[in-house]
């Protein structure tokens, strides 16, 4: 039984992680960088370094990143161009 590319799971969240825009994939890195923060704070009762805050923000672009190159190498066809 063969899946046609409108109904494929992987096709649609390799192209909704495609089609993200960067202004929201950069709020909702702050936002749990943000998170990261209070949790360290609330666990330790102090704030954590701008190094600590920066690392865990590249983790997380990172992970964004590798997701996207993981969507292009599984997608069975390009999104179409809009030129």
């Amino acid at each position: 039984m063969e899946h046609s590319a409108q109904s494929d799971p992987l096709n649609d969240a390799g192209l909704f992680i495609l089609q993200a825009d960067p202004r929201v994939v950069a709020l909702v890195a702050l936002g749990l960088g943000a998170i990261l923060a209070s949790t360290k704070w609330l666990r330790s009762g102090k704030t954590p370094s701008v190094a600590d805050l920066a690392s865990g923000l590249v983790a997380l672009l990172s992970l964004y990143s590798a997701l996207v190159i993981g969507a292009v190498s599984c997608l069975p066809s390009l999104p179409p161009s809009t030129n």
